[in-house]
């Protein structure tokens, strides 16, 4: 039997090994097994690896689907059964999805319990026996959340299928399944580099709320002690900080860190609902953009926003010299990331909206120079509305969260 921990243990001496050597690790992270009713390893198993061997494919995740429709509690109990067998066959080198019919209620969630902690399944593959905004998901998506592991949901669109499939989820049922459960990992566009930049944010607003009061609510101080738990993360191992600058360095070579940091600092990312009719995305799309390399909930972001609120509440020389320091830095940034578009792609594609945030950067500093001789100006803060009404749309797959507090100076002024 293998324990979540032999199996954390083993991928570990894996991913070393590949370090060691330079090749990064290739894993299928979707293939089937056929169903058998009893529990065994078959020559299909075998066939799967040596094709997999020679594609270069270091590990495969699997599932071994029941035939039958809808899915009975027997029927997936076996699959369970026979791909645990393939499991311990093969250690490391394939890993098992549970599958389950939610409708089965605690006897699958049972189910997904044993081959999760006891044998060292991976994740949860669901069919199309239920939407997946259907309530009887919920609890199979609430657990997902709290053993840390993925959901694998059947999904696509009814007018290409072969056979009826009138429970089949599509990429809108998906996105308010997310909605719904946000401490589950919900998306196609993420890659080893940035699952943590990801997971973290959501998993421990979820937390934060859960481990606090109802009384507790200082927004500033649960940011405080966020940090310190994201300090920890880090220390232990998460990559969500570590990632971000390699991410940054590729996309221009040759341009300055700081400047692309301000730059990516000043934008949040968008979600599956946005991506996906951005472009058509493949398994082998590379995830290396700016989209990729940004974070949610910009640090820079948010903290110059509670300046601005606290600055227009109440003027100190200290905070106001705080926000033109940020304010200046993203008017002069375009300036300094502008030159190094022709030999990078990556970027080249972001410039217009280096230029917006360099745009931005000097309304607010105009806006503070007029609030500062305490000068109200409607004609110009009614000049910014173009600018400030572009930074509420997506574009290339990020948001242009700089715009917020900016915003709020320009309407200060026109009040």
């Amino acid at each position: 039997m293998t324990t979540r921990r032999d199996f954390t243990a083993t991928a570990l001496l894996a991913s070393t090994a590949q370090a060691q050597t330079g090749r990064p690790s290739v894993i299928d992270a979707h293939s089937h097994l056929p169903f058998r009713l009893t529990p065994e390893v078959v020559d299909a198993d075998r066939m799967m690896l040596d094709t997999a061997a020679r594609l270069g494919i270091d590990q495969v995740c699997v599932f071994i689907l029941s035939p039958e429709r809808p899915v009975s509690l027997e029927g997936f109990r076996k699959g369970n059964r026979a791909l645990a067998k393939v499991t311990n066959e093969f250690p490391g080198k394939i890993l098992g999805y549970c599958f389950v019919n939610p409708g089965y209620g605690a006897r699958a969630l049972e189910e997904i319990r044993h081959y999760v902690e006891s044998e060292g399944f991976i994740g949860i593959k669901i069919y199309n026996d239920y939407l997946v905004t259907d309530p009887v998901m919920a609890p199979v998506l609430e657990l997902a959340g709290k053993l840390r592991v993925p959901v694998l949901q059947h999904a696509g669109h009814t007018s290409w299928l072969p056979s009826p499939q009138p429970n089949i989820s599509d990429a809108g049922h998906i996105a308010e399944a997310a909605r719904r459960f946000p401490e589950t990992m919900w998306t196609e566009f993420i890659s080893p580099e940035t699952i943590d930049s990801r997971m973290w944010p959501k998993s421990a607003a979820v937390a934060e709320r859960l481990w606090s009061a109802a009384e507790v609510n200082d927004v500033a101080d649960m940011y405080r002690r966020l940090d310190v738990v994201s300090h920890r993360l880090t220390f232990a191992g998460a990559r969500h900080e570590t990632n971000y600058e390699p991410m940054l360095r590729r996309i221009a070579p040759a341009a300055p860190l700081e400047a692309l940091r301000t730059f990516a600092d000043a934008l949040d990312p968008t979600g599956i609902e946005h991506r996906e009719v951005f472009q058509r995305y493949t398994q082998e799309t590379e995830l290396n953009r700016m989209a990729d390399a940004v974070r949610g909930d910009s640090a820079v972001v948010r903290t110059l926003e509670a300046d601005v609120r606290e600055w227009l509440w109440a003027p100190t020389a200290g905070r106001e010299a705080a926000i033109r320091r940020v304010l200046e830095a993203w008017r002069d940034n375009d300036a300094r990331l502008a030159p190094f578009g022709p030999t990078s792609s990556l970027l080249r594609e972001f410039l217009p909206l280096s230029q917006e945030l360099a745009d931005l950067g000097a309304a607010g500093l105009q806006a503070m120079d007029r609030l500062a001789a305490r000068r109200a100006d409607s004609a110009w803060a009614r000049g910014q509305a173009d600018l400030l009404e572009r930074t509420r749309h997506v574009r290339l797959e990020v948001r242009m969260a700089a715009a917020r507090p900016v915003r709020l100076l320009v309407e200060a002024v026109n009040r």
